[in-house]
């Protein structure tokens, strides 16, 4: 249910781990930079942990084995790309500066994970879009300079279209969907895009014919129910 004036803000921190890992390291943003297990060239075990906007151009993903990840995108001097080891003491030092920075806000806040928050604005933005999204803007420009890290932004009426808002315009974007926008904005998406709804749900609704976020919606809430189970 969407309470009547609400605005909700889902903060979604840019490829974290890699960007603080480039600021600390000095590295260069439009280089690879791949953080997991020891690629060992091409012969390592472990996976991606996460990577950089620059390695995802040549399709290294997270949780990809690293082994893949050096094939299509191996370090120095066969390719381009950097690779180094996770240092977790590290990202809770730039996350902590982050946060505190989203609390000053006031209202209700609540980190969602190491590099996401929601922030309810609604009372400081007297219930205004205009203002919120104004309010997006000047902490975008507070997250980087004070840390220089880049932060994308949602806004909605729900946390769910608040996150999902946040995706849109990744990185450092800002995306609002405003009450009354959701069922222009579902139309043809896929089940899958859903934050929370995973392989096994998606499925089950699929063998019911039901592909697409708008056509659940047709459904019903009890129908639904019938479909996916307890």
């Amino acid at each position: 249910m969407v309470e009547a004036g609400k605005i909700l803000v889902h903060c979604d921190l840019d490829a974290f781990y890699a960007a603080v890992e480039t600021l600390h390291r000095g590295l260069d943003p439009e280089v690879p930079l791949i953080i997991g297990a020891d690629p060992k060239d091409g012969r390592g075990r472990g996976i991606v942990s996460t990577c950089n906007y620059a390695a995802r151009a040549f399709g290294v993903r997270s949780a990809m084995p690293i082994s893949e990840a050096w094939r299509r995108c191996p370090a120095s001097p066969v390719g381009p790309a950097t690779y180094v080891r996770g240092a977790h003491r590290l990202y809770a030092r730039a996350s902590r500066r982050v946060m505190g920075i989203l609390r000053d806000v006031g209202g209700p806040f609540e980190q969602a994970s190491i590099d996401e928050a929601y922030l309810d604005v609604t009372e400081a933005t007297a219930g205004d879009w205009d203002s919120a999204l104004a309010l997006c803007e000047r902490l975008q420009r507070d997250i980087v300079n004070t840390t220089g890290l880049t932060a994308s932004f949602g806004l909605g009426p729900t946390r769910l279209l608040a996150k999902m808002s946040s995706e849109e315009n990744k990185p450092e974007g800002i995306f609002r969907l405003m009450p009354g926008d959701a069922q222009e904005y579902f139309q043809g998406r896929s089940l899958r895009e859903i934050p929370g709804i995973g392989p096994a749900t998606a499925t089950a609704m699929q063998e019911w014919g039901v592909q697409t976020v708008d056509e659940a919606y047709e459904m019903g809430e009890l129908a639904l129910g019938r479909m996916v189970g307890p």
